[in-house]
Protein backbone atom coordinates (compact mmCIF):
# COMPACT_ATOMS: atom_id res chain seq x y z
CA UNK A 1 0.00 0.00 0.00
CA UNK A 2 1.08 3.56 -0.48
CA UNK A 3 -0.05 7.12 0.05
CA UNK A 4 1.19 9.70 -2.41
CA UNK A 5 0.24 13.36 -2.58
CA UNK A 6 2.48 15.53 -4.79
CA UNK A 7 1.18 18.65 -3.03
CA UNK A 8 2.33 17.35 0.37
CA UNK A 9 5.21 14.84 0.05
CA UNK A 10 5.87 14.91 3.81
CA UNK A 11 2.84 12.64 4.23
CA UNK A 12 3.88 10.16 1.55
CA UNK A 13 4.46 6.61 2.73
CA UNK A 14 4.67 3.05 1.54
CA UNK A 15 4.40 -0.39 3.07
CA UNK A 16 5.36 -3.50 1.10
CA UNK A 17 4.93 -7.14 2.12
CA UNK A 18 6.18 -9.93 -0.11
CA UNK A 19 5.66 -13.58 0.83
CA UNK A 20 9.21 -14.97 0.77
CA UNK A 21 7.92 -18.32 -0.52
CA UNK A 22 6.73 -16.56 -3.69
CA UNK A 23 10.31 -16.43 -5.01
CA UNK A 24 10.34 -17.80 -8.55
CA UNK A 25 13.48 -17.96 -10.67
CA UNK A 26 11.98 -20.37 -13.23
CA UNK A 27 14.21 -23.14 -11.88
CA UNK A 28 12.49 -25.33 -9.25
CA UNK A 29 15.67 -26.70 -7.63
CA UNK A 30 17.15 -23.21 -7.18
CA UNK A 31 13.81 -21.92 -5.82
CA UNK A 32 13.79 -24.77 -3.29
CA UNK A 33 17.32 -23.84 -2.16
CA UNK A 34 16.48 -20.13 -1.95
CA UNK A 35 13.43 -20.86 0.22
CA UNK A 36 15.54 -23.01 2.55
CA UNK A 37 17.57 -22.20 5.68
CA UNK A 38 20.74 -21.12 3.81
CA UNK A 39 18.92 -18.20 2.22
CA UNK A 40 15.40 -16.84 2.88
CA UNK A 41 14.38 -19.54 5.38
CA UNK A 42 10.71 -19.01 4.55
CA UNK A 43 9.44 -21.25 7.36
CA UNK A 44 10.97 -19.02 10.02
CA UNK A 45 10.76 -15.73 8.10
CA UNK A 46 7.68 -15.93 5.85
CA UNK A 47 7.65 -12.28 4.73
CA UNK A 48 9.97 -9.67 3.27
CA UNK A 49 8.77 -6.23 4.36
CA UNK A 50 9.57 -2.61 3.71
CA UNK A 51 8.11 0.28 5.71
CA UNK A 52 8.95 3.80 4.62
CA UNK A 53 10.05 6.51 7.01
CA UNK A 54 10.05 9.46 4.58
CA UNK A 55 9.95 10.44 0.92
CA UNK A 56 12.16 13.11 -0.64
CA UNK A 57 11.20 14.31 -4.14
CA UNK A 58 14.13 14.73 -6.54
CA UNK A 59 12.06 15.79 -9.53
CA UNK A 60 8.48 16.04 -10.75
CA UNK A 61 8.24 12.27 -11.23
CA UNK A 62 11.08 10.94 -9.09
CA UNK A 63 12.33 10.78 -5.54
CA UNK A 64 14.04 8.84 -2.81
CA UNK A 65 11.99 6.64 -0.49
CA UNK A 66 13.75 6.00 2.81
CA UNK A 67 12.72 3.19 5.10
CA UNK A 68 13.42 -0.10 6.80
CA UNK A 69 13.73 -3.35 4.88
CA UNK A 70 13.36 -6.66 6.70
CA UNK A 71 14.68 -9.83 5.08
CA UNK A 72 15.50 -13.09 6.87
CA UNK A 73 14.48 -11.50 10.19
CA UNK A 74 17.05 -8.69 9.89
CA UNK A 75 15.98 -5.06 9.51
CA UNK A 76 18.23 -2.48 7.86
CA UNK A 77 17.71 1.04 6.52
CA UNK A 78 17.55 1.32 2.73
CA UNK A 79 16.81 4.03 0.20
CA UNK A 80 14.81 3.25 -2.92
CA UNK A 81 15.10 5.43 -6.02
CA UNK A 82 11.49 5.93 -7.12
CA UNK A 83 10.25 6.88 -10.58
CA UNK A 84 6.68 7.44 -11.64
CA UNK A 85 5.82 5.30 -14.64
CA UNK A 86 2.47 6.94 -15.26
CA UNK A 87 -0.69 8.25 -13.63
CA UNK A 88 -4.13 9.13 -14.91
CA UNK A 89 -7.71 8.06 -15.40
CA UNK A 90 -8.39 4.68 -17.00
CA UNK A 91 -12.18 4.60 -17.37
CA UNK A 92 -12.28 1.69 -19.85
CA UNK A 93 -11.47 -0.87 -17.15
CA UNK A 94 -14.12 -2.03 -14.67
CA UNK A 95 -13.58 -1.58 -10.92
CA UNK A 96 -11.37 -2.49 -9.11
CA UNK A 97 -8.93 -2.12 -12.04
CA UNK A 98 -10.28 1.08 -13.53
CA UNK A 99 -10.34 4.59 -12.21
CA UNK A 100 -7.37 6.83 -11.59
CA UNK A 101 -4.32 4.56 -11.70
CA UNK A 102 -0.73 5.33 -10.82
CA UNK A 103 2.35 3.21 -11.28
CA UNK A 104 5.89 3.45 -9.94
CA UNK A 105 9.12 1.56 -10.02
CA UNK A 106 11.53 1.56 -7.10
CA UNK A 107 15.11 0.27 -7.14
CA UNK A 108 17.90 -0.18 -4.65
CA UNK A 109 20.95 -2.35 -4.09
CA UNK A 110 21.67 -4.32 -0.93
CA UNK A 111 24.33 -6.70 0.33
CA UNK A 112 22.68 -10.03 1.17
CA UNK A 113 25.18 -10.63 3.96
CA UNK A 114 23.82 -7.53 5.73
CA UNK A 115 20.60 -9.52 6.14
CA UNK A 116 22.20 -12.68 7.48
CA UNK A 117 22.33 -14.50 4.15
CA UNK A 118 25.99 -15.30 3.76
CA UNK A 119 25.84 -18.89 2.50
CA UNK A 120 28.35 -19.69 -0.24
CA UNK A 121 30.24 -16.42 0.17
CA UNK A 122 32.72 -16.07 -2.65
CA UNK A 123 30.70 -18.42 -4.87
CA UNK A 124 27.52 -16.38 -5.08
CA UNK A 125 27.43 -12.61 -5.43
CA UNK A 126 26.79 -10.60 -2.29
CA UNK A 127 25.28 -7.65 -4.15
CA UNK A 128 21.55 -7.92 -4.86
CA UNK A 129 19.62 -5.44 -6.99
CA UNK A 130 15.99 -5.00 -5.90
CA UNK A 131 13.42 -3.80 -8.41
CA UNK A 132 9.84 -3.25 -7.24
CA UNK A 133 6.91 -2.35 -9.51
CA UNK A 134 3.91 -0.79 -7.78
CA UNK A 135 0.49 0.03 -9.20
CA UNK A 136 -2.47 1.45 -7.34
CA UNK A 137 -5.98 2.79 -7.75
CA UNK A 138 -6.86 6.14 -6.22
CA UNK A 139 -9.26 5.78 -3.32
CA UNK A 140 -11.17 8.38 -1.36
CA UNK A 141 -9.25 9.41 1.69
Amino acid sequence: SYIFNPASPAGDKAAIRIPAASINTNFALRDHDLRGPDFFNVREFPNITFVSTRYQPTGKESGQLYGKLTIHGVTRPVTFQVREIGAGPVPALPKPWGGYLSGYEATTTIQRSDFGMDAYAGMIANTVHLHVNIEGVRTAG
